[in-house]
């Protein structure tokens, strides 16, 4: 199975398990070169990563609800995909998202891929 699906089959079944509400876990992916490391003063670091990918994944992540799947990607990681993994996507058009100029075309994948 694939393991961001695994994470929200098991976040579900333990929510289930413990008698409690469950809630859902949105998913935002997006492929590109980003800055990764220690980034911070000499008192404070933290490991963080940066960079335009990581705000467009972020800016998906967030559409998750309004677009009804809990996992979307981005056409930079849909062409990097096998094309078995492809045919499964699911085609939700074009969104603008802060900080881009052009829409961002997004595919869903879903719960039983």
């Amino acid at each position: 199975m694939n393991p961001r699906l695994e994470m929200r089959v098991r976040s579900r079944c333990l929510r289930a398990y413990a008698r409690e509400p469950t809630f859902d876990n949105g998913v935002g992916i997006e492929f590109g070169d980003v800055l990764q490391g220690p980034i911070g003063s000499a008192d404070r670091k933290e490991f963080t990563v940066i960079g335009d990918p990581v705000n467009t994944a972020s800016r998906v992540e967030g559409l998750t609800k309004q677009l009804r799947h809990g996992i979307i990607v981005t056409a930079e990681v849909r062409e990097r995909l096998p094309e078995e993994m492809r045919a499964r996507l699911v085609a939700l058009g074009e969104e603008t998202v802060k900080g881009k100029q052009k829409p961002v075309e997004l595919f869903g994948v879903p719960e039983e891929a």
